[in-house]
Protein backbone atom coordinates (compact mmCIF):
# COMPACT_ATOMS: atom_id res chain seq x y z
CA UNK A 1 0.00 0.00 0.00
CA UNK A 2 1.18 3.20 -0.83
CA UNK A 3 1.55 5.67 2.29
CA UNK A 4 -0.35 8.87 1.89
CA UNK A 5 1.58 10.72 5.24
CA UNK A 6 4.83 10.12 6.64
CA UNK A 7 6.25 10.44 9.80
CA UNK A 8 9.02 12.81 10.54
CA UNK A 9 11.89 12.29 13.18
CA UNK A 10 10.60 14.47 15.62
CA UNK A 11 6.90 12.32 15.19
CA UNK A 12 4.91 15.00 13.38
CA UNK A 13 3.06 13.70 10.42
CA UNK A 14 3.10 15.20 6.95
CA UNK A 15 2.17 14.81 3.32
CA UNK A 16 4.94 13.15 0.57
CA UNK A 17 5.39 15.22 -2.25
CA UNK A 18 3.38 14.01 -4.93
CA UNK A 19 0.61 13.10 -2.60
CA UNK A 20 -2.80 14.99 -2.79
CA UNK A 21 -5.08 16.78 0.06
CA UNK A 22 -7.97 14.86 -1.85
CA UNK A 23 -5.93 11.25 -2.11
CA UNK A 24 -5.53 11.34 1.95
CA UNK A 25 -9.44 12.22 2.23
CA UNK A 26 -10.49 9.05 0.29
CA UNK A 27 -8.16 6.98 1.74
CA UNK A 28 -9.23 8.48 5.46
CA UNK A 29 -13.06 7.86 4.20
CA UNK A 30 -12.18 4.22 3.25
CA UNK A 31 -10.74 3.06 6.32
CA UNK A 32 -13.77 5.20 8.19
CA UNK A 33 -15.89 2.81 5.84
CA UNK A 34 -14.95 -0.06 7.86
CA UNK A 35 -16.33 0.95 11.21
CA UNK A 36 -13.13 -0.28 12.62
CA UNK A 37 -11.27 1.19 14.95
CA UNK A 38 -6.99 1.41 14.99
CA UNK A 39 -6.79 -1.20 17.68
CA UNK A 40 -8.68 -3.15 15.80
CA UNK A 41 -7.09 -3.20 13.25
CA UNK A 42 -3.23 -3.79 14.30
CA UNK A 43 -3.77 -7.71 14.58
CA UNK A 44 -4.80 -8.12 10.87
CA UNK A 45 -1.16 -6.83 10.44
CA UNK A 46 1.08 -9.82 9.72
CA UNK A 47 3.73 -9.49 12.27
CA UNK A 48 7.48 -8.89 10.61
CA UNK A 49 8.90 -12.30 9.34
CA UNK A 50 12.35 -11.44 9.54
CA UNK A 51 15.10 -14.84 10.14
CA UNK A 52 14.69 -16.73 13.56
CA UNK A 53 17.78 -16.24 16.15
CA UNK A 54 19.45 -19.21 17.07
CA UNK A 55 17.90 -17.94 20.60
CA UNK A 56 14.21 -18.27 19.13
CA UNK A 57 14.84 -20.99 17.60
CA UNK A 58 15.54 -22.58 20.87
CA UNK A 59 12.67 -21.87 22.45
CA UNK A 60 10.30 -23.43 19.43
CA UNK A 61 11.41 -27.39 20.41
CA UNK A 62 8.65 -29.48 18.74
CA UNK A 63 7.17 -26.18 16.25
CA UNK A 64 7.09 -25.89 12.32
CA UNK A 65 9.55 -23.49 10.97
CA UNK A 66 10.09 -22.68 7.27
CA UNK A 67 13.65 -23.21 5.84
CA UNK A 68 15.98 -22.00 2.98
CA UNK A 69 18.69 -23.60 2.50
CA UNK A 70 21.43 -20.40 1.86
CA UNK A 71 23.06 -22.71 -1.21
CA UNK A 72 19.62 -23.29 -3.09
CA UNK A 73 17.03 -20.93 -2.86
CA UNK A 74 14.81 -23.50 -4.93
CA UNK A 75 15.45 -25.96 -1.90
CA UNK A 76 13.38 -24.60 0.81
CA UNK A 77 10.97 -27.12 3.07
CA UNK A 78 8.82 -27.14 6.38
CA UNK A 79 10.91 -28.55 8.67
CA UNK A 80 10.80 -29.55 12.88
CA UNK A 81 12.64 -27.37 15.48
CA UNK A 82 14.07 -30.52 17.59
CA UNK A 83 16.36 -29.99 20.36
CA UNK A 84 16.99 -33.41 21.39
CA UNK A 85 18.70 -33.36 17.83
CA UNK A 86 20.18 -29.78 18.02
CA UNK A 87 18.82 -28.92 15.06
CA UNK A 88 16.08 -29.34 12.63
CA UNK A 89 14.73 -32.09 10.83
CA UNK A 90 12.60 -32.86 7.47
CA UNK A 91 11.27 -36.56 6.35
CA UNK A 92 14.15 -36.02 4.25
CA UNK A 93 17.29 -34.03 5.66
CA UNK A 94 18.68 -33.08 9.23
CA UNK A 95 20.49 -29.43 9.54
CA UNK A 96 22.33 -28.58 12.82
CA UNK A 97 22.24 -25.41 14.69
CA UNK A 98 25.80 -25.11 14.28
CA UNK A 99 25.49 -24.61 10.45
CA UNK A 100 22.54 -21.87 11.30
CA UNK A 101 23.19 -18.58 9.15
CA UNK A 102 25.85 -19.91 6.89
CA UNK A 103 23.92 -22.89 5.13
CA UNK A 104 20.10 -22.38 6.50
CA UNK A 105 18.28 -19.76 7.63
CA UNK A 106 14.94 -20.68 9.57
CA UNK A 107 11.38 -18.23 9.69
CA UNK A 108 8.16 -18.59 11.20
CA UNK A 109 6.27 -18.48 8.05
CA UNK A 110 7.00 -18.44 4.46
CA UNK A 111 8.31 -15.43 2.93
CA UNK A 112 6.33 -13.61 0.78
Amino acid sequence: MERLTMRNSDGSVSQPTGTTVEAVFYRLAAYEDTGLEPEEITPLIPPPNDPLTLEELREMDGEPVWVECLGSKDYSVWAIVDLCLNGIHTKYFYADFDYYGDEWLAYRRKPE
